[in-house]
């Protein structure tokens, strides 16, 4: 159960729907939930931040792709296609940096990071995990390829 203090940061926290804030708060609260490996909670949480802010899906969407997902949605099919293992490696180290190294501890790094890893090395195999979080998250490079 959520603490009074909690209640209270929550209300403070909120926004106009669509604004530029509100989809921020979005975006945090996605990764807080990947971090936590809580990709069902996660799924409809980016369901709404796409309907308030459509865009978001072809910034952002690759970011928030589910590792156990078999086909990527539609519009993000092509931005994929197009990462190069060099662009790959890239947006790992930038989604590591700016999201997965928030938090303290290894495993919610990782499943920050597991979602698009697990999709960039079905296409470019295990050397599009850049070495410095292949040593930190050696099960990204090392795990098998998954069948789409």
């Amino acid at each position: 159960m959520a603490s009074d203090g909690l209640r209270r940061t929550l209300r403070l926290l909120q926004s106009e729907p669509g604004s530029e804030f509100h989809v921020y708060l979005l975006v945090l609260k996605g990764t807080a939930l990947l971090a936590a490996d809580r990709r069902s909670d996660a799924a409809q949480l980016t369901a709404e931040l796409y309907t308030v802010a459509p865009l978001t899906r072809l910034k952002l969407g690759l970011f928030f792709l589910s590792p156990k997902v078999r086909t990527v949605p539609p519009a993000l099919k092509p931005i994929l296609a197009a990462v190069t293992i060099e662009a790959g490696r890239r947006l790992l180290t930038h989604l590591y940096r700016v999201s997965a190294r928030q938090f303290e501890r290894r495993h919610h790094q990782k499943n920050v990071l597991h979602g698009l890893a697990v999709h960039l090395r079905n296409i470019h195999g295990p050397d599009v995990i850049p070495a410095s979080l292949a040593h930190l998250f050696p099960k990204l490079a090392a795990s098998p390829r998954v069948p789409l």
